[in-house]
Formats: C-alpha cells, structure tokens, sequence
C-alpha cells in the first residue's frame, strides 16, 4: 500500500493530504463529509438539484482554498461548515439577482423617466408617496409618528431623537422596533 491510497488517521494527516493534492483524501473527504455539508447547504437552498450544485461548488472551494484552513481557529469540519454556508449565502444572492433582472428590461424615454418593463406589462419605478408611506406612519400612536418623523424623515440618529424627546436611549429603541414593526404589519 502506497501514501497515496493509505487509510487516513486523524485531521492532522487528512489536511496535510488534502495540502499535498492527494485525491484518494480528498474522495475520503467528500465520502465522510458531503452527506453532512449538504445538510447545512440545504437548510438555506431548498431545490435539491441546486443544493447539490452548491454542494460540488463548495468541494472545489475546499480544494483549492484548503491552505486557508488554520487547525488553531477550529476543526476542519467547522471551517468546512463555514465555507458551505457562504457558499449558499452567495448562490441564493446570485440566484436572486437572476431572477431579479433575468425577466426584465429597463427603458429610458426622452424625459428621463425610467421604467421597469416586464414580459407582460409596464412598471412605473417605485415611489415611497405612491404605496401611502406617510400616511401609514400617521396611523400610529403619536409617540411612534414622532419618533419615525425624527429618525427617517429628518434624518437623526436614535442617540440625537433621545436627547431631542428626552427619553432613554432604550426607550428609542423600543419604540422603534414596535413602530416598525407596525409599519410591517401595514404592508
């Protein structure tokens, strides 16, 4: 039996292999590992044919990035956890963008007007006084409408709001995670 085909004993001489090109390690990797990383790449992608797509992508990344592995931060099995997760953070990113402007085209007219046209109709571009959004904010409690007014309308920071209605800095916060919130449940 030759170092190439050598059962593997341990993470130390699986990364060393891996470090040295050796491929009957990296097969060992993907036959101990993949059921498990596609687990964690499917918790994000959930069509099968493109979580196994991420799933090859990552492998080629632990391939060619396997220098990057520092055995003193953690486990290989962490590190190779981390590069599936960004990887299918970056191919739902990738796959929405896509999807995003795959279907559409934008058309710029002689008055600088830009719309959106789909396959089946014209978009006008979206603009916050045509979904009502100051209405809406006027619907809340005064205390939430002053609190938005300040922060997104006049542009202040939670700090500067705080010191202006001179209320907690926690307070702010609360209120504008309720405000939101209800703004939320408006749309």
């Amino acid at each position: 039996m030759n170092f190439r085909s050598a059962p593997i004993d341990g993470e130390v001489q699986l990364v060393s292999r891996l470090r040295q090109r050796d491929e009957y390690a990296f097969r060992w990797l993907y036959q101990h590992y993949a059921a498990a990383l596609l687990r964690a790449v499917s918790k994000r992608i959930t069509h099968h044919e493109q979580a196994r797509d991420v799933l090859q992508d990552v492998f080629v990344k632990i391939w060619q990035h396997i220098d990057r592995y520092d055995a003193g931060k953690g486990r290989l099995y962490t590190w190779m956890l981390n590069v599936a997760q960004r990887t299918a953070i970056d191919a739902l990113r990738t796959s929405s963008t896509q999807k995003q402007m795959g279907n559409y085209q934008h058309v710029t007219l002689n008055d600088d007007t830009t719309h959106v046209v789909d396959q089946l109709r014209w978009v006008l571009p979206r603009n916050p006084d045509h979904i009502d959004l100051r209405q809406q904010v006027n619907r809340l409690h005064p205390v939430h409408v002053e609190l938005l007014e300040l922060i997104y309308f006049n542009g202040y920071t939670q700090r500067e709001a705080a010191d202006q209605l001179t209320i907690p800095i926690g307070t702010v916060k609360t209120r504008l995670r309720t405000a939101l919130h209800q703004l939320k449940q408006a749309f």
